[in-house]
């Protein structure tokens, strides 16, 4: 109601996204859409929210905010306990390393996702390249705040549940989000500390 009566706006789901989300609906793999569902796409939930949470000076979007990341907060910490003993102590080797190397495809495309392309064709295609628009995207305080809010989250998550071991490391430090893996996973925190950070 948000969204349709005050902003009178709402966008489709992107290419990436989509393809997340349709790989998930074809699989029959309960662990897949766990990992799919509650640590990445529920943990991208989280991130947006924060950072929309942080900047709007809008008191009813704020207080919506509220309520939906605690929602969210619950379905990835339900993921991260579900998940941890699986991937750590049950799960076959080459399942664990299938679903650790999904999990990184899944990251680049979260990292890509928000280049706002739909904005860009809308109102400022007719006025700057699409490749200063990337720029101007990928420089933004809002952005990098976001992606720090969205991977703070998201890798601590991977590692908590086993999905980041020495062997795929390398390739999350060569993209830059290795940095965030000393964060807190979801199970460790509380709402109260979700709401702060944001």
């Amino acid at each position: 109601r948000y969204l349709n009566e005050k902003l009178d706006k709402i966008y489709t789901v992107d290419d990436n996204l989509f393809t997340i989300l349709h790989h998930l609906n074809g699989s029959s793999e309960w662990d897949l859409k766990f990992l799919g569902m509650q640590i990445m796409v529920e943990g991208l939930a989280l991130g947006v929210f924060g950072t929309f949470y942080k900047f709007t000076k809008e008191p009813l979007l704020k207080e919506l905010l509220k309520g939906v990341i605690a929602d969210e907060a619950r379905h990835v910490h339900y993921g991260v306990i579900a998940l941890a003993d699986y991937y750590t102590k049950e799960a076959p080797e080459n399942i664990r390393r299938e679903r650790e190397d999904w999990a990184y495809e899944v990251a680049v495309l979260l990292r890509n996702r928000f280049m706002f392309k739909e904005l860009y064709e809308e109102f400022f295609a007719h006025k700057t390249s699409w490749r200063n628009w990337v720029d101007i995207i990928t420089n933004s305080t809002i952005m990098q705040e976001f992606r720090l809010t969205l991977f703070s989250r998201l890798i601590p998550n991977l590692k908590r549940i086993g999905l980041l071991s020495d062997r795929i490391r390398p390739r999350y430090e060569k993209i830059g989000l290795l940095k965030y893996e000393h964060g807190e996973s979801a199970d460790r925190l509380s709402l109260e500390e979700l709401i702060g950070a944001a």
